[in-house]
């Protein structure tokens, strides 16, 4: 049955192929079932400035000389796998003596893999920087391109001090804005937003309830538009965020809200479509018709 509705749907949807709708029939679906049409609830738009946190220097050789220790350690004869339990700040592997498993080439990071890949069975590498941190790697074994290896990891991790930088480079950021600078060409220098060179910082317009941080949700309810946030936390990094327009709960009309009426009538011609073909074919061919 499951073979026979996934064959119905390809047929619908190569038929239904190409369908449009004109504006006067947005116009005309809208008239007939505007009463019938769900309630939209309120939105936001909203752009936003990320700003991740960044280990500084100080945090970095801090790593560094961690690594370094553990690896003269390695080097004096000290048991690979005990020193991973102890030290390796890859909680996945550090239990099971940093050991990797069998991974595949592409499997990982190419900083890693090409320190990893060089290995002869036995050897151990010098101190490998990658974006998670400091690794020292040990081969156990290669299989074409296949190795299994294990690692310590040593993170590199913010201090408070990297926060509060953070955060005031936001303010800055902040006040530029209220000072009249453009909020999308801020957004472009300096957020870390990685689709901020297409968007420009722009988020979109959003049910309240949907938005999918609540940390956005709670800063977001509390602004009026056109206002700025201060600089908020999310796993992401340090935002701040502005409101670009509001719309409060209310029913669906042409003019604020063209796009989601036209996927209405759309769709409702579509099945309609559908239907008069189904009946065109029980008309002119003896089929049995699954309802899904």
């Amino acid at each position: 049955l499951l073979k026979e509705q996934m064959m119905v749907e390809q047929v619908r949807a190569k038929k239904l192929r190409g369908t449009r709708v004109s504006r006067r029939e947005v116009e005309e679906f809208y008239k007939t079932y505007k009463d019938s049409l769900p309630i939209q609830e309120a939105t936001v738009d909203i752009s936003h400035i990320l700003l991740q946190v960044k280990p500084s220097e100080e945090a970095q050789k801090a790593a560094y000389e961690k690594a370094k220790m553990i690896l003269e350690k390695i080097k004096a004869g000290e048991d690979f796998s005990e020193l991973a339990r102890k030290y390796s700040e890859d909680p996945a592997s550090a239990k099971r003596g940093g050991d990797l498993g069998m991974i595949n080439r592409g499997d990982f990071v190419p900083e890693f893999e090409n320190a990893a890949f060089k290995l002869r069975d036995g050897q151990i590498s010098g101190i490998v920087k990658t974006q998670f941190g400091y690794h020292i790697i040990k081969m156990i074994e290669r299989r074409g391109e296949k190795i299994h290896c294990q690692h310590i990891l040593i993170q590199v991790m913010p201090t408070k001090e990297d926060e509060l930088r953070t955060i005031e480079k936001l303010k800055e950021i902040r006040q530029r804005a209220l000072n009249g600078e453009d909020f999308s060409k801020l957004a472009l220098e300096y957020s870390d937003d990685e689709n901020v060179s297409k968007d420009l910082g722009h988020l979109g317009e959003f049910e309240v309830d949907k938005l999918a941080l609540p940390q956005f949700k709670a800063v977001v309810q509390k602004l009026k538009v056109g206002e700025i946030s201060m600089p908020f936390k999310t796993d992401y990094g340090y935002h701040i965020v502005k409101l670009n327009a509001r719309k409060e709960r209310r029913k669906l009309t042409l003019e604020n809200d063209w796009q989601k009426i036209e996927e209405y009538a759309l769709n409702h011609k579509m099945e309609m479509e559908y239907k008069k073909w189904i009946e065109e074919l029980k008309k002119s061919v003896p089929i049995e018709i699954h309802q899904l």
